[in-house]
Order: structure tokens, then C-alpha cells, then sequence
């Protein structure tokens, strides 16, 4: 198998969340990502790929590689990440 696909022919091309997140980012930097109704806070799209490069710059300096097996807390339960880096930290 020379990718994690196989045989299959995808409909869309396949685009990682990093790269999605950079496009946006780009395309349109100051509209509105996430927002949060119950902290009346909201998030850009510059500003939150902003912060997830920051904290991938983080963990790579930790050593976290991709691949690298950690835990994160995410919405009040622990979740596993065994395919990247953890909790929107996008290998970069």
C-alpha cells in the first residue's frame, strides 16, 4: 500500500487540518472561527492558526514529534492522540 488510502480513489482531495486552517487563514484572516455562546468570546481565523503554530512551535521544542503518543484534556474529558500532535497542536 503506498498510502494510507489504498486502491481508493477519494472524491475530494485529501487536505490535513493544518492545511485547511492555513488556507482560511489566509483567504480570509479576520472572519470568525469558533465561537463560544457561553463565554461571548469568539476566536479568528488568523488568530487561531496563530495559536496553534505557537503551540506545535511549543511541543516541537519539548520534543513532541508527530506520531508521538499524548494526552490532552479537551471539553472536560481526556482524549488520545496517537496520529499527530495533540489537541489542535497541527504538525506543522
Amino acid at each position: 500500500m503506498s498510502n494510507v488510502f489504498g486502491q481508493h480513489e477519494l472524491a475530494l482531495p485529501f487536505r490535513s487540518t493544518a492545511d485547511i486552517l492555513t488556507g482560511y487563514a489566509k483567504r480570509d484572516p479576520a472572519k470568525t472561527a469558533i465561537v463560544d455562546l457561553d463565554q461571548g468570546t469568539s476566536i479568528t481565523f488568523g488568530s487561531l492558526n496563530q495559536a496553534s503554530i505557537d503551540v506545535a512551535s511549543d511541543l516541537k521544542r519539548r520534543g513532541v514529534i508527530t506520531a508521538t503518543r499524548s494526552w490532552c484534556c479537551q471539553m472536560k474529558c481526556w482524549k488520545s492522540s496517537s496520529s499527530g500532535l495533540p489537541c489542535g497542536a497541527l504538525a506543522r
